[in-house]
């Protein structure tokens, strides 16, 4: 029988299809575009920050099972860098561009100043700007790259260690590597450091990924640790919960930089555990499916529509034109989407066929409908 939540041509997608991954990946963008949409409107929308913890835990996940199923392949380094390329460059490199000649042009037009990037291009062409002075947060339409920068500073030494360690020290890295990132986050905000810095340093972020990838080693390798991770998961939620209206949620409050961060990764690895074991669940519903499907282009355009959504919402204000409040609001996400489906369809889909020369043994990634998104954030 057919899951509700489940059409029948997605039943007949392969056993290895886990639809609930999707929509992990689509509560993470919804949960950065409330942020970024609602954030002046509504304070406690800035939880929705913790949708780049999401991104980062799952795809730590996913790409860990990428690499273990293809590490004994000759060409393991090619296919994986090859794939990453494929899914990752086409839609932020044509943002690039589109950043550097098209909003230019429109600034020009509308009369309004552009910072120039002149300079700074190699940071984003490099996927480095999280390491530029200020890392990045006062640029606009290009500030939220820092975590696709810190995802691809992952991929750089990650898949070394996968290959290089037995399990179970990889295990043990995992392990390490919260516990340092955290040690890093604690002293870099007790010594007064920048909350940019905490907020977009790989070595301050990389426990979220490390989180997803023991997630999955215990499934894999470790079952008898399963009831422990559960539990560890439903701690740390209650916790993180807990602590909220003690603490605060703003980004910049000194406990959602360090032990907050650190016990949503751990609630997040819980939920895709939930969602690996129980594939036809309410993260299977369609909606959230499709927008963990777009995730990734509605990620990297979502800043720009919003802000020319908000000029647009300033210039008919300025005209006297009524009820102008939400129109930034109203309109931004319906366009976010639409874009995000047409850059899917002539874009996205056509160029991630080319990922076939370069399949070595079936992999985790090819369990979901698309392969891991970058963050948010």
């Amino acid at each position: 029988m057919v899951s509700p939540l489940i059409s029948r041509h997605d039943s007949a997608i392969s056993h290895n299809y886990i639809p609930s991954l999707d929509g992990v990946r689509g509560i993470a963008i919804c949960a950065v575009l409330a942020v970024h949409t609602f954030a002046n409107m509504f304070p406690g929308s800035a939880l929705g920050a913790l949708g780049v913890d999401l991104f980062f835990v799952l795809s730590g996940f996913l790409i860990t099972g990428t690499l273990l199923d293809s590490k004994h392949s000759p060409t393991y380094f090619r296919d994986f860098y090859a794939k990453r390329i494929l899914r990752l460059f086409p839609v932020a490199y044509l943002y690039l561009l589109v950043t550097a000649f098209l909003f230019p042009t429109l600034h020009r037009m509308l009369g309004t100043s552009m910072p120039d990037y002149a300079g700074d291009w190699w940071w984003y062409l490099a996927y480095v700007p999280n390491l530029k002075p200020g890392q990045g947060a006062g640029d606009p339409y290009l500030w939220h790259f820092w975590s696709l920068a810190v995802e691809e500073q992952f991929y750089m030494f990650w898949p070394f260690l996968v290959l290089l360690l037995p399990t179970r020290w990889l295990f043990r890295s995992c392990l390490a590597m919260v516990a340092a990132s955290l040690f890093f986050r604690i002293y870099w905000v007790g010594s007064g450091e920048s909350i940019q810095l905490v907020y977009r340093n790989t070595f301050a972020r990389v426990d979220a990924m490390a989180i997803g990838a023991a997630v999955l080693l215990v499934q894999r390798q470790y079952q008898k640790l399963l009831p422990a991770v559960r539990s560890i998961s439903i701690v740390a939620a209650a916790l993180f919960l807990v602590t909220l209206p003690i603490l605060g949620v703003s980004e910049k409050s000194p406990w959602m930089r360090t032990g907050g961060q650190t016990l949503a990764g751990l609630a997040f690895g819980g939920l895709i555990l939930y969602a690996t074991e129980n594939r036809y669940n309410w993260l299977s519903w369609r909606p959230l499916r499709q927008m963990g499907k777009y995730s990734y282009c509605l990620y990297v355009i979502h800043v720009a529509v919003i802000a020319h959504m908000e000029w647009v919402q300033a210039f008919l204000t300025r005209k006297g034109v009524p009820g102008m409040q939400w129109v930034a609001v109203l309109a931004s996400m319906p366009l976010c989407y639409g874009i995000a489906a047409l850059s899917w369809s002539w874009l996205e889909a056509p160029i991630l066929k080319l990922k076939s020369r370069f399949q070595g043994q079936r992999s985790a990634e090819d369990r979901v409908a698309v392969s891991a998104e970058p963050a948010a954030g």
